[in-house]
């Protein structure tokens, strides 16, 4: 048995209504990522809430296509690094007919786990939405640093090639 009704079930579902569906998912996903052991874990949490044909743009390198691809990616990335978010701010999100945007920024470091070594980061995002079955998945995701200094996500920076795990 379903939990909840699809648009086309409840046609009075409101904006506000989907605001909060999708700031629940993002929250729920973030304290199970903050708190997940590992990198198998961290990655298989972080693409429960993410679409077959997502697209992640990280910095640098050619975009990761699918699910999979996603988090094979995130496994890798984790493997190498810990993070340590201080803070995150979320904007209300654009929704549009089934899909929808949302802008965040955050704050922290990157702990290279080989060292012990820590990078302070200072990102800002744009993750973008569908709405599949009712319920708001991720299906793409990208992201830049505000910093002018080189980031980990530089290819100049010396830890670029333990940061960006190729795609392929």
């Amino acid at each position: 048995q379903r939990d909840e009704l699809t648009e086309e079930e409840n046609p009075t579902m409101s904006k506000s209504d989907e605001i909060s569906k999708i700031g629940e998912m993002f929250d729920y996903r973030f304290e199970r990522f903050i708190s997940a052991n590992g990198p198998n874990e961290m990655s298989r949490v972080y693409v429960e809430n993410v679409t077959e044909d997502a697209v992640w743009m990280p910095p640098g390198i050619p975009p990761v296509r699918g699910r999979e691809a996603t988090r094979s990616w995130v496994e890798n990335f984790f493997s190498n690094f810990e993070l340590i978010v201080e803070a995150h701010q979320y904007e209300e999100p654009v929704i549009g007919d089934g899909v929808a945007y949302r802008r965040f920024t955050a704050t922290g470091r990157y702990v290279l786990k080989e060292t012990g070594e820590e990078i302070e980061f200072d990102q800002k995002y744009m993750d973008y939405l569908k709405k599949v079955d009712g319920k708001w998945y991720l299906s793409g995701h990208t992201w830049s640093s505000n910093n002018t200094q080189p980031s980990i996500w530089d290819p100049h920076h010396p830890l670029f090639d333990k940061t960006v795990p190729s795609p392929l």
